[in-house]
């Protein structure tokens, strides 16, 4: 058995699916761009996490059995004028974000908490402000 075949065995063990079906073209593009180890590492941990969150938030969405699901692209912002979409579009952009994971705060599965609207990190929104201004 091949340390790849062996890899992929304990990555499947482990329940590292996406690490698992990533490694070996992340691997010839660290070695292509001479990304160090500590990198390369990074970004199978990024993936993993990535793909963990995007199954979680699925699992949760198939669980509420919504009749309907809403996008972004047809959210209507004029129902909400106090939500700024050039700053929704910016955040989803930044932190890239993809379109299928974008929900409203009531089409989340068992949301009862507040809007985290005040917990916001102020540090992102001067900088986003900053860049608008320039």
């Amino acid at each position: 058995m091949s340390g790849a075949e062996r890899l992929k065995e304990q990555l499947n063990k482990l329940s590292l699916h996406a690490i698992r079906d990533r490694f070996e073209d992340e691997a010839k593009k660290a070695a292509k761009t001479k990304l160090s180890y500590t990198g390369y590492l990074a970004k199978l941990v990024e993936e993993e996490s990535l793909a963990r969150a995007e199954r979680s938030i699925n699992a949760r969405v198939a669980k509420a059995k919504f009749s309907a699901m809403k996008t972004m692209e047809g959210f209507e912002f004029s129902f909400q004028p106090s939500l700024e979409e050039g700053l929704v579009r910016e955040l989803r952009r930044l932190y890239k974000i993809p379109l299928r994971q974008v929900v409203g705060h009531r089409e989340l599965p068992g949301a009862t908490g507040v809007c985290p609207g005040p917990a916001f990190p102020r540090r992102i929104l001067q900088r986003l402000r900053g860049e608008e201004e320039h």
